[in-house]
């Protein structure tokens, strides 16, 4: 049987911070208010802006930006989900492809430890 999975909430990309964060603007389905959000994306990882590796992150963070600002997508989880610093965790789906998926074959972020590729199954 094919399931064919369906999200609702759109997100359009503002900025990055780093190569695994990026602020969002996301539109509710039902109301159509937008929240602005911070998106730790899921599934990478990427040179952190403190320490020495600032100038890659701030570097990777301009690329970024230019690539992706305005982009539209598909907010994947649709829950709210956050990491310790209030985050929200997810990716946007671009199309038919993931953004974490693109940033990786970039060159500009790796698949988090003892992960190979996102998981895009919903469990």
């Amino acid at each position: 049987m094919i399931v064919k999975l369906t999200y609702s909430r759109k997100a359009h990309i503002v900025r990055f911070r780093d190569g695994d964060t990026c602020i969002i603007h996301v539109k509710c389905s039902c109301c159509k208010a937008v929240t602005e959000e911070v998106l730790r994306i899921n599934h990478i990882d990427s040179h952190e802006p403190s320490g020495h590796t600032k100038p890659w992150a701030m570097g990777i963070a301009k690329v970024l930006t230019e690539r992706f600002r305005g982009h539209v997508g598909y907010l994947i989880p649709e829950k709210s989900s956050r990491d310790k610093y209030g985050r929200l965790i997810g990716d946007i789906l671009l199309g038919e492809e993931l953004l974490s998926t693109l940033i990786v074959k970039q060159g500009l972020a790796w698949y988090g430890v003892g992960t190979t590729q996102p998981n895009t199954s919903q469990s």
